[in-house]
């Protein structure tokens, strides 16, 4: 595996942080991609790539599709989703050459359980 690409940036910083805890360097061994570029996606460690929507425009024009869906004298005209933009920050890169690998010399530490 050399890339994931995660739902949302809260799973790609779970991902992130499963990474470290095997061992597996993020970029060098594996990228890291989240979707909604939340803000703390700067300032993970290696900051996340992230795609970045407008979800103002998004939610107007869902909103604008869903009333064009309930009023039958509507012309069946929408417009297009809004544009997506790539955010390349530190968590991505190009994949490595595959090297050999030999048997895995211990097993990943688990995760440990948050406290209260």
């Amino acid at each position: 595996m050399t890339a994931v690409l995660c739902g949302n940036d809260d799973i790609a910083i779970g991902a992130l942080r499963a990474m470290h805890h095997a061992g597996r360097s993020v970029p060098a061994d594996v990228s890291i991609v989240g979707f909604d570029d939340i803000p703390i996606a700067l300032y993970c460690s290696p900051s996340l790539t992230t795609v970045r929507q407008d979800f103002v425009a998004l939610g107007r024009l869902c909103f604008a599709r869903l009333l064009s869906l309930l009023d039958p004298s509507s012309i069946d005209q929408w417009a297009p989703f809004p544009d997506a933009k790539l955010i390349i920050r530190e968590s991505a890169g190009p994949p490595h050459k595959r090297r050999r690998r030999g048997p895995v010399a211990a097993r990943p530490r688990p995760l440990p359980t948050p406290s209260r």
